[in-house]
């Protein structure tokens, strides 16, 4: 998908090739079947998207166990929730990593709120505004890799599904 150099950068993509459209088809169809509670299509959801997810999340809370403990919870929610998409507003992958975005960033959060609560019965203040600003700064470029990581995939924003 690389575009030519000649070609001035206009900040789009470059169309989809033939098995890119059909690798996304296929897992928006897999989804679909997921939300009719189809467990063979769950296991073929699985098969196709977990490297990717898990590389997202791990990526995230640079911690394997943790991280295979979210993936398992952001399948939980997939089987769950498969209901809920709709191709018309994006694709499965799309749809897939802001699950698991979403559900990364909350186990961050109560990690981050445990550790303040912490600090408090403790009697000390240690966080700062140059914490604050290293997690923000760390969660825009986490958002870059995460989309060069999963090339099948549009450039669509990561809304809540």
């Amino acid at each position: 998908n690389d575009m030519s150099d000649s070609a001035p950068h206009t900040g789009m993509r470059a169309p989809l090739s033939a098995a890119d459209a059909k690798h996304r088809d296929l897992l928006n169809r897999t989804l679909v079947a997921v939300a009719e509670e189809d467990r063979d299509a769950f296991a073929e959801l699985y098969r196709l998207t977990s490297a990717c997810l898990f590389g997202v999340i791990v990526r995230m809370v640079r911690n394997r166990a943790e991280a295979e403990d979210l993936l398992q919870d952001v399948f939980v929610n997939v089987w769950r929730r498969a209901s809920a998409f709709d191709a018309t507003r994006g694709t499965a992958m799309t749809w897939l990593i802001a699950l698991a975005r979403n559900r990364t960033i909350d186990r961050l959060r109560e990690h981050r709120e445990d550790a303040a609560s912490t600090t408090v019965c403790n009697g000390s203040n240690r966080s700062s505004g140059a914490q604050f600003a290293t997690h923000f700064l760390a969660g825009k470029a986490q958002r870059a890799r995460d989309q060069a990581m999963c090339p099948a995939r549009d450039d669509e924003e990561l809304d809540t599904p």
